[in-house]
C-alpha cells in the first residue's frame, strides 16, 4: 500500500471546492463554515486528524510506503524512484522521467480538459458539470484561504491531536 498525506490545511481547501463542484454532498456556501465541519471532522472523508493517526500505527510496516504530497510535487521523478523501489519493480530513469511527465499535475489536467471535452466520455459523475476537476494541486494555496484566527485555531487543534505524532512533524514547518 501506497499512503500519501498532504498538509491538512491544503487538504481542507481543496476538499472545500471539492464539495462546492460535488451536487451530491451537502451545499458549503462559506469557507469558514466548511473549516468548521472539517475541523469537526464531519466531511465525507472523517477527521484527517483520525486518519492519519490510524496510518501512523502502520508506519513501520514493509508491506506500507507513506509518502508526502509536498515533496512529490517537488521532486516526482524521485518519488517514483522510490515506489518503483518499494513495489521491486526495476525501471530505466528514461522510464520514470516519462512517469512523471505523464503523470505530474499540469499534465493530468491536461488530459482531464481533453477528456471533459468528448460528449461521449463522463469522466465523473460525481461533480455537477460530470468532468474530472483538476483544480490547482498547489502547495501552500491554504495560506490564501485562511484568516490569521482560523490558522491559530487549526493550529491549536492541530497541536493537540498531533503531539506525538511522528508524521505531523513534517508539517510543523509548512503550516
Amino acid at each position: 500500500m501506497i499512503y500519501i498525506i498532504r498538509n491538512p490545511k491544503d487538504t481542507a481547501v481543496s476538499l472545500f471546492h471539492y464539495y462546492r463542484d460535488n451536487p451530491n454532498l451537502p451545499g458549503v456556501e462559506t469557507w469558514p463554515a466548511f473549516l468548521e465541519l472539517f475541523l469537526r471532522g464531519d466531511v465525507v472523508y472523517g477527521s484527517w486528524f483520525d486518519h492519519v493517526l490510524t496510518w501512523e500505527e502502520h508506519k513501520h510496516d514493509k508491506n506500507i510506503l507513506t509518502m508526502f504530497y509536498e515533496e512529490m510535487k517537488k521532486d516526482l521523478s524521485k518519488s517514483i524512484k522510490k515506489i518503483t523501489t518499494f513495489l521491486n519493480i526495476n525501471v530505466s530513469d528514461d522510464e520514470i522521467d516519462k512517469i512523471a511527465w505523464k503523470t505530474s499535475f499540469s499534465e493530468m489536467k491536461n488530459n482531464a480538459a481533453k477528456e471533459n471535452s468528448d460528449s461521449n466520455h463522463t469522466i465523473c459523475a460525481l461533480t455537477c458539470n460530470r468532468n474530472l476537476v483538476f483544480r490547482k494541486g498547489a502547495v501552500g494555496d491554504w495560506i490564501n484561504y485562511f484568516t490569521s484566527k482560523q490558522k491559530r485555531v487549526f493550529d491549536e487543534l492541530f497541536s493537540e491531536k498531533m503531539k506525538h505524532s511522528e508524521l505531523a512533524r513534517h508539517f510543523e514547518d509548512s503550516s
